[in-house]
């Protein structure tokens, strides 16, 4: 290796580094901004006409305190959260490639996920939280785990010593948070609240399994908006009025839905819960693709302690509700369960390898001339594609490429777009090699000076890009790529 190579490499070394702590450092502000979307949340619910519905003179059956407007708080938070999200992707000039994902293949999968995640998952997180507290929390973030046991009983994936031992430690730490149930001044309701929260867990872990070939290929504020828009609509269009014929309520729909929305006090809280939730989830998919979904998982159940801590603090000192109080043995389980998820997803010790062992053996691509820049391609015609899937294709069509290379052959049909920029062509990049989709065939420079990480399509990134997005050759015949 030449003298110039090694700085070369060592800032290659350096900025895969810092993008991969970047994400663990997202994952769990995820938890942390989640914990706070469970705070506003039971708040929203225990303000206005929702103190009215749950309180004992209210008439309602307990079936429609707990599931009816257990899933219309769900239906609500997440229509809002859509809103929000809607927003952002506006600003960001995103909307166009919403739409043309929404009808793509990922797209199908984000929105199986979204059905899966929201109404089911979150549904039963909010119906848990009413019934359990907060000590639902670190139960619902066992879901690492339940990814892992999907992972081996449908993928045939090894669980090893120290995936077991993980699991192992974490079904102790849940032991240790059931325990409360039985306690002399436990709510009648907790044990049921953490059965449910069991559900909750299994949700989102089906989610994490399920929606890797989404988020990798997907942006993932679009993402997000799909997930959210999704839920939202199903759980106040679907999910609410089933349960209100079941209540054998008549008029009971129109009567929660319409007493929900024309409530100032609660409207206001969810719309701060749905903030939460939707920075959350967006931080939660972004994480992942930095750091990888298993560990994104996990650092993402940081929630399981924040939870408690949050929910006393806004509720209990904030609000001054003293039923808010979390046993000692949650705030010990909890922690306890962070370190057990931990280790099911990555062994603790690759996380602080020596950056030597990045890109061994790595060839060095010489600095580009003026001469080797490409010429710059005509526009696509007809059928355009979303921005991270034309990305992925070009790699997997030209064999191997980098930023500065796509941006080239990209720069005539999006180049007038917001989002076609640099920086951000070099995340999606780098985010699908920590996902598997792609790996690193070269280090080199640009012709700026800047390092340049030139990529190529594993197998398996390949046959996921040809099943999902298609090369050129078949794009005709692509399902919903959106003129």
């Amino acid at each position: 290796m030449s003298s110039v190579a090694v700085p070369v490499m060592d800032l290659a070394r350096l900025q895969s580094r810092r993008f991969f702590a970047k994400g663990i450092t997202i994952a769990i502000v995820s938890g942390l901004l989640y914990a706070l979307y469970s705070a506003f949340i039971i708040g929203a619910e225990g303000t206005g006409i929702w103190a009215d519905w749950f309180g004992e003179q209210s008439g309602l059956a307990v079936f429609v305190q707990v599931y009816v407007l257990g899933m219309l708080a769900c239906g609500l938070n997440d229509s809002l959260s859509a809103i929000w999200a809607l927003g952002l992707v506006g600003l960001r000039g995103k909307l166009v490639d919403l739409w043309r994902s929404i009808r793509s293949k990922p797209g199908m999968v984000m929105v199986i996920c979204a059905i899966i995640g929201g109404p089911v998952a979150n549904g039963a997180y909010l119906i848990a939280l009413k019934l359990a507290g907060p000590s639902a929390a670190p139960i619902t973030a066992l879901c690492p785990v339940v990814g892992a046991v999907i992972g081996r009983v449908v993928f045939k994936q090894a669980i090893n010593g120290r995936m077991a031992a993980g699991i192992a430690i974490c079904l102790t730490a849940s032991l240790m948070i059931g325990s409360t149930s039985l306690e002399a001044d436990a709510p009648p309701t907790m044990l049921a609240g953490l059965l449910i929260a069991l559900v909750a867990a299994v949700g989102w872990g089906i989610e994490g399994a399920v929606a890797g070939y989404g988020t990798v290929l997907i942006d993932y504020q679009i993402g997000i908006t799909i997930r959210q828009l999704t839920s939202g609509l199903l759980s106040l269009g679907l999910f609410v009025p089933v349960l209100c014929l079941m209540a054998g309520g008549d008029g009971l729909y129109g009567q929660v839905l319409g007493g929900a929305l024309s409530d100032p006090r609660s409207l206001g809280l969810f719309a701060i819960s749905a903030l939460f939730c939707f920075l959350s989830f967006g931080l939660w998919y972004r994480g992942n693709s930095m750091c990888g979904t298993a560990l994104g998982m996990a650092c993402n159940g940081s929630y399981s302690f924040w939870t408690p801590l949050f929910c006393w603090l806004v509720l209990g000192i904030g609000f001054g509700w003293a039923d808010q109080a979390v046993a000692p043995i949650v705030w010990l389980a909890a922690p306890v369960m962070f370190v057990g998820l931990v280790l099911v997803a990555v062994n603790p010790l690759e996380l602080f390898g020596r950056p030597a062992s990045l890109f061994r053996d790595v060839e060095i691509v010489p600095q580009p001339s003026g001469q080797d820049i490409q010429e710059e391609p005509q526009p696509l015609t007809g059928r355009i594609l979303p921005l991270n899937y034309a990305v992925l294709r070009r790699v997997a069509e030209q064999g191997t490429a980098d930023a500065d290379g796509l941006m080239n052959a990209l720069a005539a049909s999006y180049g007038e777009r917001r989002v076609f920029r640099r920086e951000l062509i070099g995340e999606a990049l780098a985010a699908a090699e920590k996902n598997g989709v792609l790996e690193v065939s070269g280090i080199g420079l640009n012709s700026d000076g800047q390092v340049a990480i030139h990529y190529k399509t594993t197998p398996t990134g390949q046959t996921m890009i040809e099943r999902f997005i298609g090369l050129s050759a078949s794009l005709a015949a692509w399902p919903g790529a959106g003129a």
